[in-house]
């Protein structure tokens, strides 16, 4: 069976204390603990690690944008729900038309998620403040 995912959701604070996710724009090793040390431009993007870790980390190197033109920038969205994907606990796909394909092109949109990715997820009864 699979396990539930709940986050807390909490705004208006800065800084990790009290989060269930942590989203930055970093560069090189930066402690997060993990041997994912961002490498520059091309290559990693970014990673996230589902909760108790709950880390969601862009490269601060990369041409970021929410309409990329060229094969220069990446579009910041499309890496958001491929992450996200991540945060909940998916893993990647093997369909590289899928948003949990382990690799982007640099240019392309991609979010839309198949709910087939979805599949045996556990979905919570949520409170205020939770999704």
């Amino acid at each position: 069976m699979a396990r539930c995912q709940r986050f807390y959701v909490r705004g208006g604070s800065w800084g990790r204390a009290g989060a269930d996710i942590e989203i930055g724009f970093y560069r090189g090793d930066h402690g997060d603990g993990f041997n994912f040390e961002f490498d520059g431009k091309f290559r990693i993007l970014a990673h996230a690690f589902p909760p108790e870790n709950g880390y969601f980390h862009y490269d601060a190197d990369e041409s970021w944008s929410v309409n990329p033109k060229g094969d220069t920038e990446v579009d910041l969205e499309s890496v958001a729900v491929h992450e996200f994907g991540h945060l909940l606990g998916l893993g990647h796909s093997l369909d590289q038309s899928a948003i949990m394909f382990s690799e982007i092109s640099y240019g392309v949109i991609k979010r839309i998620c198949n709910l087939t990715i979805f599949k045996g997820y556990k979905p919570c009864t949520l409170k205020s403040g939770q999704w």
